[in-house]
């Protein structure tokens, strides 16, 4: 919600992917994991009134694509919310951040075919 523009991060990280906050290690599917960080951002509206989800979509939801396999939320934490991308394997890739909605756009590029 909203039109402000977080800063972002797209990186590879070494596995075990991990929770935010408790550091616990989270089952990924793929050879490959795409670390997608944003700040400041939330899936709740912390606002002067009572607390209020504001994301209400899966915590985890498979891809129908050649080269990802599956998207999981990794973190909601400090005002930082991180989501992982297990791939088949590392590939190029480019990120552009859009408006009207505001949304991160990760194009993950499959040089196979």
């Amino acid at each position: 919600e909203g039109t402000a523009q977080p800063e972002w991060r797209v990186s590879y990280v070494e596995p075990p992917v991990r929770q935010d906050g408790s550091g616990n290690p989270v089952q990924i599917e793929g050879g490959a994991f795409l670390e997608v960080r944003l700040t400041p951002a939330s899936g709740a509206d912390f606002g002067p009134t009572e607390p209020r989800q504001t994301y209400h979509g899966p915590r985890r939801f498979d891809v129908d694509g050649h080269l990802a396999l599956e998207v999981v939320r990794v973190g909601d934490f400090e005002a930082q919310l991180g989501w992982a991308i297990g791939l088949e394997r590392k590939a190029p890739f480019a990120v552009a951040l859009l408006d009207d909605p505001v949304r991160l756009v990760v194009d993950i590029v499959d040089e196979t075919g």
